[in-house]
């Protein structure tokens, strides 16, 4: 989820870094060449870094880049953006995999409906209410309060997976 909302709000933070229209289609360029690169380096890194630290990546690094852009702002708020796509990255091939071969075949695609369902949901939840957020108190407040969310979510549910891989 944390990076998923990101796509949404990257063009309109370019828009209030200064950074002219003719250059979103680079930047965007930029960040699929970073998900793929970081999909393809996926499995070597988690590899050696193990799960935990590749699930620490995963959910690492977009903390680090909401705050990174609420923070920081110009080239440095830019290039934080490029983390969710890092993490988008080797979250598409790591955990996926893992996902894929701790669920029996049987219930494979059952789990994985379910589990796209319960996104969408979350989704359709989460973008109207950050959209309000950034309606009332600006943009910088509300990738903060994402930030933030991230990081409790983290606290909540990653911690004790991070305990379960031992």
């Amino acid at each position: 989820m944390s990076t998923f909302i990101a796509v949404w709000l990257l063009q309109p933070y370019w828009r209030e870094q200064g950074i002219a229209l003719r250059w979103f289609g680079v930047l965007w360029a930029a960040t699929l060449v970073t998900v793929g690169a970081a999909s393809r380096a996926a499995p070597m890194l988690t590899r050696w870094i193990g799960q935990r630290g590749a699930l620490l990546l995963v959910c690492g690094l977009p903390i680090a880049a909401y705050g990174g852009m609420a923070g920081l702002g110009g080239e440095a708020g830019i290039g934080c953006g490029l983390l969710f796509y890092v993490s988008r990255g080797v979250s598409a091939v790591t955990l996926r995999e893992a996902f894929n071969h701790q669920v029996p075949s049987r219930l494979r695609a059952t789990v994985n409906s379910m589990s796209s369902g319960c996104f969408r949901l979350g989704y359709a939840a989460c973008g109207p209410l950050i959209g309000l957020v950034m309606d009332h108190v600006g943009l910088d407040p509300a990738l903060a309060m994402l930030a933030g969310c991230f990081a409790v979510a983290f606290a909540l549910l990653g911690v004790p997976l991070l305990r379960r891989l031992s």
